[in-house]
């Protein structure tokens, strides 16, 4: 039953909310194909949210690896070491 909508500027113009009467009803897509066109519309949104989060976030200090005086290039030495089988 279409729902018509008389305006008070033309009362001789019905104009009709809805389907037009004895068109053919729309069918609903399958699941998948309604999740595929969900998720195409906004992964780019929630990958760009994301990404800025990630940005945005506090990052640790980084710490410098200091030379021991008596080696070159800042190259470490592992001295003293025992492995036990």
């Amino acid at each position: 039953m279409p729902v018509e909508l008389h305006l008070p500027d033309l009362p001789e113009v019905p104009i009709s909310l809805g389907p037009a009467p004895g068109a053919p009803q729309r069918r609903r897509k399958p699941w998948h194909l309604w999740l595929s066109d969900l998720l195409s519309t906004y992964l780019p949104l929630l990958l760009m949210a994301a990404l800025a989060l990630v940005l945005a976030a506090p990052r640790p200090p980084r710490r410098r690896l200091q030379s021991l005086p008596h080696c070159p290039l800042g190259l470490r030495r592992i001295q003293h070491v025992c492995l036990q089988a």
